[in-house]
């Protein structure tokens, strides 16, 4: 549905989003196992997501919780040295001025990802 973290060079990522005025910067890339973040989504959408799902993912740096529609399970296949830092996300929805703008940071097109798609396009 979307691949723009599959094909934008991670220096490209900071300048794109700081033109939203958004501080997100690129940051580590991980295959991990993801946990829908019940405290960014609200509940009768969250019902029609995809509650947990691995995928190899761009992550971005410096979003709010708030914002980071899916989080890291404590059980993801992520390597200790590799940890996941506070503030990364892999799936971010913000709000920009009177609307919306979100980043799916998946390179493999996983049906998580894809419902989220139609979730932040309103479509589910």
């Amino acid at each position: 549905m979307g691949s723009f973290s599959s094909f934008i060079l991670p220096l490209g990522i900071k300048p794109f989003f700081a033109q939203a005025g958004l501080g997100w910067c690129a940051a580590s890339y991980n295959g991990e196992t993801f946990v829908l973040n019940e405290v960014a989504v609200e509940s009768g959408l969250a019902a029609k997501m995809v509650r947990k799902y691995s995928t190899k993912a761009l992550f971005v740096n410096n979003v709010a919780l708030s914002d980071t529609w899916y989080v890291t399970d404590e059980e993801s296949n992520v390597s200790p040295s590799a940890g996941v830092r506070a503030g990364e996300g892999a799936v971010a929805f913000a709000s920009v001025g009177d609307g919306k703008l979100g980043y799916i940071g998946n390179v493999n097109a996983e049906h998580g990802s894809n419902v989220a798609v139609l979730a932040m396009c309103g479509l589910l």
